[in-house]
C-alpha cells in the first residue's frame, strides 16, 4: 500500500472514477433537460405570454394584472413570484408541474 501511495497510481484511481462520474452526471442532466424541453411549449392567451426560460415558467403581462388576478397567481398550485428581474411572474420549471398547475394557470388567465 505504501509503494502505491508512493507511486501515485491510487490518485489516477480516484481521478478515473471522479472523471467517470461527472461523465455519468452530465449526461444525466442533459437528457433529463432534453427531456423537459419536449414537455412544454410557449403559449399565448389573452395577451398573456407563457414561456420556458433557463428552466423556469414565465407569466408575462402586458400590464401590472389586478389584485385579484395578482393573489391567485401567488396562491397554491401556481405559486409563481413576481421576478423585478425578468418583469414576469416566474416560478421553476420541474417534473412535479403537471397538468394541474397549467390547468389552474389556465383558468386563471381566461378570467382576464
Amino acid at each position: 500500500m505504501l509503494t502505491k501511495l508512493k507511486t501515485g497510481d491510487n490518485h489516477n484511481e480516484i481521478s478515473r472514477k471522479k472523471k467517470r462520474t461527472d461523465t455519468a452526471e452530465l449526461k444525466r442532466l442533459s437528457q433529463r433537460l432534453i427531456a423537459l424541453d419536449r414537455t412544454f411549449k410557449d403559449y399565448s392567451i389573452n395577451d398573456v405570454d407563457v414561456k420556458l426560460i433557463d428552466g423556469r415558467i414565465q407569466v408575462f403581462f402586458q400590464g401590472k394584472p389586478c389584485a385579484e388576478i395578482r393573489s391567485k397567481l401567488k396562491s397554491y398550485p401556481l405559486g409563481l413570484k413576481w421576478s423585478r428581474y425578468s418583469t414576469a411572474w416566474v416560478r421553476k420549471f420541474t417534473a412535479n408541474t403537471g397538468r394541474h398547475f397549467f390547468g389552474s394557470l389556465n383558468a386563471v388567465l381566461k378570467e382576464i
